[in-house]
């Protein structure tokens, strides 16, 4: 659903001479590049701009050096008319590839879809959608009832397949929860397609950290209790991955870190009086292959007399969750 183009970025490294000249180089699509800390292009130059700059840069005696950059651009994207009618166009051509009309009805909605390409007819009742996100909300329903396409040989159009990749540009505004659904709907299909085995993540704040998540259907399967989550329990967790931070860990297993592990763990601890009271993890560190902790009981921090082995820690808190 991508192609490809390329254009030559121009690279020159930040100077006095080159602060003294911005102006110029602005005029050749030259700018200022903050993060990276030099001046380049961020787009394609017309080739005779192009030699001109070289030119420019040659005349004033400012060194360079080019890049060649390829990016990706989706093949389609979606025009919106209003919000219940919108359009699907193939960039490359302009092609008004697929028509979306969505009826909002008092009991239930109604959507027509014509795949102009194919001459094909879609008309479908849809139940009450859950949020504002229409498109979305069509998406969804066809995802689950596929045979809805089949019925209307639909199954013949890419329309679901192109949707799938480029829904994320449409930019009705939508409240966190429903972004939240919409997420949570992409990622299951996205795991679903790459035969992820069911694995959705481990270590998320708020649970222990060596739990892992498994997706069954829609619903979130936990590895520590056994049986699925609460629904409090599944938005912490798909809050949790929709912060872009964390995506990278959707279906990748996460090796716990010992601040994970142990940081504020309950523990057994006797006072100087040989009275026993549960006091907690505030620090850990390695020493010579063994851990070394210190313990607080929120007023007091003292060092553990002992040091452990990994393991040996782990199974000592586990008796105390």
């Amino acid at each position: 659903m991508e192609h490809e183009s390329s254009y030559e970025e121009i690279i020159v490294e930040k100077s006095d001479k080159t602060y003294e000249l911005k102006d110029s180089l602005k005029t050749y699509g030259v700018h200022y590049n903050f993060d990276e800390k030099f001046y380049s292009n961020s787009s394609a130059i017309n080739e005779n701009i192009l030699e001109e700059l070289k030119w420019f840069l040659k005349n004033h005696n400012i060194q360079y050096t080019t890049k060649k950059v390829i990016e990706k651009k989706l093949n389609y994207k979606i025009i919106t008319i209003d919000k219940n009618n919108f359009l699907i166009e193939q960039v490359s051509n302009n092609l008004k590839c697929y028509y979306i009309n969505i009826y909002i009805g008092m009991d239930e909605n109604k959507v027509n879809i014509l795949d102009t390409r194919k001459s094909l007819h879609l008309s479908a009742n849809l139940p009450k959608f859950e949020s504002n996100d229409y498109l979305f909300e069509v998406l969804k329903y066809f995802s689950i009832h596929t045979e809805k396409l089949y019925e209307a040989k639909f199954d013949e159009s890419e329309l679901f397949t192109i949707l799938l990749n480029i829904i994320d540009t449409h930019t009705l505004q939508i409240s966190l929860e429903q972004k939240l659904q919409k997420f949570k709907f992409m990622t299951i299909k996205d795991l679903s397609l790459k035969n992820k085995g069911g694995f959705l993540c481990n270590c998320v704040p708020g649970f222990f950290p060596e739990t892992e998540f498994k997706l069954v259907g829609n619903k979130i399967l936990s590895s520590y209790t056994q049986n699925f989550l609460s629904s409090n329990q599944e938005k912490k967790i798909w809050k949790y991955l929709y912060k872009i931070e964390n995506r990278k860990y959707i279906g990748n297993k996460k090796e716990p870190t010992l601040f994970e592990l142990f940081k504020n763990a309950k523990i057994p601890v006797k006072d100087s009086s040989g009275n026993e009271y549960f006091g907690r993890i505030s620090a850990i560190k390695e020493v010579r292959g063994k851990l070394e902790i210190k313990i607080t009981n929120g007023i007091n921090e003292t060092l553990a007399p002992k040091l452990f082995d990994k393991e040996e820690l782990f199974d000592f808190i586990k008796n105390y969750r």
